[in-house]
């Protein structure tokens, strides 16, 4: 374990960091419940991710702990990696693709006592980490809880092209989904007829963690087919992913911090989804249906539905559809949110990917870019008008 003193001007910024390399060294009054900024900092989540993720070839991870100095007291917890990523060696946020938000866990109240702070702060974070040429933090939320996160202060925090896809459930449910379009409720109503002639239809959460490790099983062995049709990569069922999520559900079910339901006919499960709990929303994070013969009943529209009056009926009022773009998404009536990303460069390596990076933004959003791209297209199209073939499509 190492740590730094730093002395920031004015004597509330004064704070300790101590860089702890195992899990069950983290202060644990930062992961009591209700603390988490977003539903990825929980308890639950984060043990899971250590205990199934932490050791992923690649990774080391490092948990670093703030504390106020004058009462010893931890005030910031920063669940972190160092790996290396084509000859750079980074310091990202504990994600392993897995998380949808990322951020410190922080005492509000210090947060508060040292607005404006926080780069004297930073300053003595970075140095306790180990050496690395760069700092790449992303998918992180604006608000940490009640507080601004104090990270965007930073020079060179930015707006991600990543985002939330938030729906607000209000107190009633019923009034909430009476807002959406009447041509998609007609149509929900049209294909819970054709699901329910099939006969013992039923939706219901998991009542206890082995009933949600069978659901899981289920939606791991959907999503793979689904995916293998699709001819996409899926590495979610790889020993290390399949440990961490089951672990999440052994957790997280529990506690409420992880919840899981499916939609059935008679016993068979034919869609399921997962999600983890915050202290301010629910964020799911897989879903899976059966298809061919039940494609008509788009299944994954009506578990969503279910699965939502469920998790409202439990107190949630706010939904996370996670990061990523889907039709089906917007049908629910989400907002999306910003989130945010910082590159913090520590060498000289460092220094260089973030110039070339600006660099490739710069040109992609240029004019000239576009000017250039336009003139290629007008002269393969000129050239395919004088030899009779098709100009090739936008």
């Amino acid at each position: 374990m190492g740590a730094t003193g730093a002395n920031s001007s004015g004597a509330a910024a004064l704070c300790r960091v101590h860089l702890h390399r195992a899990w069950d060294r983290a202060p644990a009054p930062l992961l009591r419940p209700g603390l988490a900024p977003t539903p990825f900092q929980t308890a639950s989540f984060l043990s899971a991710w250590h205990g199934a993720l932490g050791g992923k070839a690649g990774h080391t991870p490092l948990i670093l702990e703030v504390q106020d100095l004058k009462t010893a007291r931890p005030v910031m917890l920063w669940p972190l990696v160092a790996v290396a990523v084509r000859g750079l060696r980074e310091i990202r946020f504990a994600d392993a693709c897995v998380s949808d938000n990322n951020a410190p866990l922080c005492e509000p109240g210090w947060l508060h006592a040292t607005d404006g702070q926080f780069p004297g702060t930073w300053a003595h974070i970075t140095r306790a980490l180990p050496p690395a040429d760069l700092i790449r933090l992303e998918k992180m939320p604006g608000m940490l809880g009640p507080s601004a996160n104090p990270i965007l202060t930073l020079r060179g925090a930015e707006r991600s092209r990543l985002h939330s896809n938030e729906i607000g459930l209000g107190d009633d449910f019923d009034a909430y989904f009476g807002t959406l379009p009447s041509k998609f409720l007609k149509n929900q109503r049209r294909l819970w007829r054709v699901f329910e002639r099939a006969g013992g239809t039923h939706f219901r959460l998991a009542r206890d963690v082995d009933d949600a490790l069978e659901m899981l099983s289920a939606l791991s062995t959907l999503q793979a087919q689904r995916m293998s049709e699709r001819g996409c990569d899926y590495v979610l069922d790889e020993p290390e992913y399949v440990a961490f999520y089951q672990e999440l559900l052994r957790l997280g079910v529990p506690s409420g911090e992880a919840v899981i339901g499916a939609l059935y006919t008679g016993e068979e499960p034919v869609a399921v989804m997962l999600g983890v709990n915050g202290p301010e929303k629910v964020t799911f994070l897989r879903i899976a249906n059966r298809m061919g013969e039940w494609a008509p009943c788009s299944l994954g529209r009506l578990v969503m539905e279910k699965m939502f009056r469920a998790v409202h009926a439990q107190g949630v009022r706010r939904i996370d559809m996670s990061i990523g773009d889907c039709r089906y998404k917007d049908e629910f009536g989400l907002k999306r949110e910003p989130l945010y990303e910082l590159l913090w460069p520590l060498t000289w390596r460092g220094r260089a990917y973030c110039a070339a990076r600006k660099a490739a933004q710069a040109w992609r959003q240029s004019k000239t870019r576009k000017a250039i791209s336009w003139w290629r297209k007008a002269q393969t199209a000129d050239e395919n008008a004088h030899t009779g073939h098709d100009a090739p499509g936008p």
